[in-house]
């Protein structure tokens, strides 16, 4: 959705592997299935995407557009700054949201327990303090409620939990110290992707444009890992 991402997101490669690592607080969130995903619709809509920005740049920005966080990046973990893509949240995308930044693995489980939420977007840097969280969360009640999970790990350890939950990713980032972060939601009946879906961790930009031109696919969700390789998610269009 984002124009960076979508400029990024024409460019990329891929190769699955990486080293272990553990299991991050799953939150499995028992429910029906529910609408699609924000990049799964096609409906118009109105879209900012805006980089090196502060916290209270973005809450500004939020305010005037009258949008939503659909991703988040952390630039840089002084400061901090950001790359935020935000949606107008009205209409079909309308949703409760929230945003947080500089938090624990336990803050995030609590924030997600008390908004009754799911996440969408996260990514995990690291500070002085230890492995901080800035995530991007959305109402996980009523019509909009659907199974989800978040793990870190190895690809492998993903793809595991991927196949056990009958799940597909949705946002996946390196983790510091190795191995990945991934948001995955439940892939069957109604929230099942029509045509397929791919994933791939530690791969190069070559590898993924040949894989969208193999899968006849778009990116969805698009990372860079800090040795210059990248993981995408990429739908069959």
């Amino acid at each position: 959705m984002s124009r960076k991402l979508m400029a990024l997101l024409l460019t990329l490669a891929v190769s699955l592997p990486l080293a272990v690592v553990t299991l991050l607080g799953a939150a499995p969130a028992s429910a029906a299935v529910g609408p699609a995903d924000d990049r799964q619709k096609a409906t118009p809509a109105d879209w900012w995407t805006y980089t090196g920005v502060t916290a209270s740049q973005v809450n500004s920005l939020l305010s005037a557009n009258q949008a939503r966080l659909t991703d988040i990046q952390v630039d840089s973990a002084t400061g901090p700054t950001f790359t935020v893509v935000m949606v107008r949240n009205s209409g079909s995308y309308a949703s409760g949201s929230w945003w947080y930044y500089g938090k624990t693995q336990a803050d995030v489980s609590s924030l997600l327990s008390t908004k009754q939420a799911r996440l969408i977007s996260a990514r995990a840097y690291s500070t002085s303090s230890g492995v901080r969280y800035a995530v991007v969360m959305v109402s996980n009640t009523g019509t909009a409620a659907k199974a989800w999970w978040w793990y870190h790990g190895t690809s492998t350890y993903l793809a595991g939990k991927l196949s056990t939950n009958h799940a597909r990713v949705i946002n996946v980032t390196p983790y510091p110290g190795g191995g990945y972060l991934g948001i995955m939601v439940d892939n069957t009946g109604t929230n099942a992707v029509s045509g397929g879906w791919w994933w791939y961790a530690g791969a190069t930009a070559g590898s993924i444009s040949t894989h969208l031109s193999t899968n006849h696919a778009r990116l969805v969700d698009l990372s860079r890992n800090g040795d210059g390789t990248w993981n995408a998610v990429m739908y069959y269009n």
